[in-house]
Protein backbone atom coordinates (compact mmCIF):
# COMPACT_ATOMS: atom_id res chain seq x y z
CA UNK A 1 0.00 0.00 0.00
CA UNK A 2 2.79 2.47 0.81
CA UNK A 3 4.30 1.83 -2.28
CA UNK A 4 1.23 2.91 -4.40
CA UNK A 5 0.80 6.32 -2.41
CA UNK A 6 4.99 6.49 -3.01
CA UNK A 7 3.99 6.52 -6.82
CA UNK A 8 0.56 8.79 -6.33
CA UNK A 9 2.96 11.42 -4.66
CA UNK A 10 6.07 10.78 -6.92
CA UNK A 11 3.34 11.33 -9.99
CA UNK A 12 1.85 14.43 -8.11
CA UNK A 13 5.21 16.16 -7.55
CA UNK A 14 6.14 15.40 -11.28
CA UNK A 15 3.29 17.33 -12.15
CA UNK A 16 3.79 19.96 -10.24
CA UNK A 17 7.13 20.72 -11.68
CA UNK A 18 5.69 20.35 -15.22
CA UNK A 19 3.66 23.13 -13.95
CA UNK A 20 6.14 25.38 -12.45
CA UNK A 21 8.67 25.05 -15.37
CA UNK A 22 5.58 25.77 -17.64
CA UNK A 23 5.99 28.47 -20.26
CA UNK A 24 3.37 29.54 -22.49
CA UNK A 25 2.86 31.55 -25.44
CA UNK A 26 0.62 34.40 -26.25
CA UNK A 27 -1.10 32.48 -28.49
CA UNK A 28 -2.02 29.70 -26.22
CA UNK A 29 -2.54 31.62 -23.37
CA UNK A 30 -5.50 32.98 -25.85
CA UNK A 31 -6.61 29.96 -26.78
CA UNK A 32 -6.92 29.17 -22.56
CA UNK A 33 -8.87 32.17 -21.97
CA UNK A 34 -10.86 32.82 -25.07
CA UNK A 35 -9.59 36.53 -24.95
CA UNK A 36 -7.86 37.62 -28.37
CA UNK A 37 -4.44 38.73 -28.50
CA UNK A 38 -5.27 42.28 -29.14
CA UNK A 39 -6.95 42.18 -25.79
CA UNK A 40 -3.86 40.24 -24.14
CA UNK A 41 -1.66 42.76 -25.69
CA UNK A 42 -3.26 45.55 -23.92
CA UNK A 43 -3.44 44.11 -20.36
CA UNK A 44 0.13 44.07 -21.02
CA UNK A 45 0.61 47.53 -22.08
CA UNK A 46 -1.67 48.26 -19.27
CA UNK A 47 -0.04 46.46 -16.52
CA UNK A 48 -2.92 44.33 -15.82
CA UNK A 49 -0.74 41.43 -16.77
CA UNK A 50 3.01 40.83 -16.51
CA UNK A 51 4.59 37.96 -18.46
CA UNK A 52 8.34 37.64 -18.99
CA UNK A 53 9.48 38.93 -22.84
CA UNK A 54 11.89 36.97 -25.02
CA UNK A 55 12.82 39.47 -27.59
CA UNK A 56 9.63 40.66 -28.94
CA UNK A 57 7.68 37.69 -27.60
CA UNK A 58 5.51 37.35 -24.34
CA UNK A 59 6.41 33.99 -22.26
CA UNK A 60 3.42 33.39 -19.58
CA UNK A 61 4.72 31.40 -16.55
CA UNK A 62 1.78 29.74 -14.69
CA UNK A 63 1.20 32.63 -12.04
CA UNK A 64 0.40 34.81 -15.20
CA UNK A 65 -1.71 32.67 -17.09
CA UNK A 66 -3.75 32.21 -13.81
CA UNK A 67 -3.86 36.04 -13.59
CA UNK A 68 -5.17 36.13 -17.31
CA UNK A 69 -7.88 33.43 -16.03
CA UNK A 70 -8.88 35.29 -13.51
CA UNK A 71 -9.03 38.44 -15.19
CA UNK A 72 -10.51 37.08 -18.32
CA UNK A 73 -13.16 35.38 -15.99
CA UNK A 74 -13.73 38.46 -13.57
CA UNK A 75 -14.43 40.32 -17.15
CA UNK A 76 -17.47 37.53 -18.06
CA UNK A 77 -18.73 38.29 -14.92
CA UNK A 78 -19.31 42.09 -15.77
CA UNK A 79 -16.44 43.16 -13.35
CA UNK A 80 -14.86 46.83 -14.78
CA UNK A 81 -11.54 46.71 -16.43
CA UNK A 82 -10.47 49.79 -14.01
CA UNK A 83 -11.75 48.13 -10.84
CA UNK A 84 -9.59 44.76 -12.20
CA UNK A 85 -6.54 46.98 -12.29
CA UNK A 86 -6.87 48.02 -9.00
CA UNK A 87 -7.11 44.92 -7.38
CA UNK A 88 -4.13 43.36 -9.60
CA UNK A 89 -1.31 43.95 -7.34
CA UNK A 90 -3.36 42.30 -4.93
CA UNK A 91 -4.01 39.28 -6.94
CA UNK A 92 -0.09 39.06 -8.38
CA UNK A 93 0.71 38.70 -4.44
CA UNK A 94 -2.16 35.99 -3.46
CA UNK A 95 -1.44 34.22 -6.03
CA UNK A 96 2.62 34.19 -5.19
CA UNK A 97 1.36 33.38 -1.78
CA UNK A 98 -0.62 30.18 -2.21
CA UNK A 99 1.03 28.71 -5.03
CA UNK A 100 1.83 26.06 -3.19
CA UNK A 101 -1.30 25.47 -2.36
CA UNK A 102 -3.27 25.54 -5.99
CA UNK A 103 -0.25 23.72 -7.33
CA UNK A 104 -1.24 20.97 -4.28
CA UNK A 105 -4.63 20.72 -5.69
CA UNK A 106 -5.89 22.76 -2.67
CA UNK A 107 -9.40 24.84 -2.73
CA UNK A 108 -9.09 27.93 -3.36
CA UNK A 109 -11.50 30.85 -4.01
CA UNK A 110 -11.17 34.27 -4.96
CA UNK A 111 -13.71 36.81 -3.75
CA UNK A 112 -13.73 40.54 -4.69
CA UNK A 113 -16.79 43.34 -4.44
CA UNK A 114 -14.52 45.58 -7.03
CA UNK A 115 -12.85 47.46 -4.19
CA UNK A 116 -11.32 44.43 -1.56
CA UNK A 117 -9.34 41.29 -3.18
CA UNK A 118 -10.25 37.95 -0.17
CA UNK A 119 -8.83 34.49 -1.04
CA UNK A 120 -10.18 31.79 1.11
CA UNK A 121 -9.77 27.98 0.85
CA UNK A 122 -13.02 25.57 1.59
CA UNK A 123 -16.75 26.18 1.61
CA UNK A 124 -17.19 27.36 4.66
CA UNK A 125 -14.60 30.22 4.83
CA UNK A 126 -16.27 31.33 1.11
CA UNK A 127 -19.80 31.02 2.72
CA UNK A 128 -18.89 33.12 5.81
CA UNK A 129 -17.01 35.70 3.62
CA UNK A 130 -20.33 36.29 1.76
CA UNK A 131 -22.60 36.67 4.67
CA UNK A 132 -20.33 39.33 6.10
CA UNK A 133 -20.25 41.43 2.64
CA UNK A 134 -22.65 44.48 2.25
CA UNK A 135 -22.20 44.92 -1.23
CA UNK A 136 -22.34 42.25 -4.91
CA UNK A 137 -19.56 39.65 -4.88
CA UNK A 138 -17.82 38.40 -7.72
CA UNK A 139 -16.03 34.32 -6.97
CA UNK A 140 -13.87 33.01 -9.04
CA UNK A 141 -12.39 29.52 -8.44
CA UNK A 142 -8.68 29.43 -8.56
CA UNK A 143 -8.81 25.66 -7.97
CA UNK A 144 -11.04 25.54 -11.12
CA UNK A 145 -8.57 27.78 -13.27
CA UNK A 146 -5.20 25.58 -12.04
CA UNK A 147 -7.04 22.88 -13.52
CA UNK A 148 -8.05 24.26 -16.69
CA UNK A 149 -4.28 24.77 -16.67
CA UNK A 150 -3.19 21.45 -15.95
CA UNK A 151 -5.76 19.89 -18.46
CA UNK A 152 -4.45 22.49 -21.00
CA UNK A 153 -1.04 21.49 -19.63
CA UNK A 154 -2.02 17.46 -20.98
CA UNK A 155 -3.69 18.40 -24.12
CA UNK A 156 -6.96 17.09 -22.65
CA UNK A 157 -8.80 20.85 -23.41
CA UNK A 158 -9.23 21.75 -26.93
CA UNK A 159 -10.69 25.44 -27.16
CA UNK A 160 -11.81 26.11 -30.46
CA UNK A 161 -10.57 29.29 -31.93
CA UNK A 162 -12.31 32.40 -31.26
CA UNK A 163 -15.56 33.01 -34.10
CA UNK A 164 -15.30 29.27 -35.67
CA UNK A 165 -18.07 27.27 -35.04
CA UNK A 166 -18.13 23.11 -35.14
CA UNK A 167 -20.07 22.27 -37.69
CA UNK A 168 -23.52 20.67 -36.18
CA UNK A 169 -23.03 16.78 -35.84
CA UNK A 170 -25.94 14.65 -36.62
CA UNK A 171 -26.70 14.31 -33.08
CA UNK A 172 -26.62 18.33 -32.68
CA UNK A 173 -29.55 20.54 -34.35
CA UNK A 174 -29.38 23.46 -36.18
CA UNK A 175 -31.78 26.00 -37.03
CA UNK A 176 -29.71 27.84 -40.14
CA UNK A 177 -29.60 24.29 -42.64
Amino acid sequence: MAAAGDRVTSLMSKSTRALEELVLGSREVCQLTGISARQLQWWDERGLIRPARWGRKRAFAAEDVIAALVVSELRRKGLSLQKIARLMRRLHQEIARRKEDLLGGASCYLLTNGEALYVETGAEAVVERLGRQRKPVWLVSLSEQMARLRSYQRGAEQVPARGRRKRPGPEQFSLFE
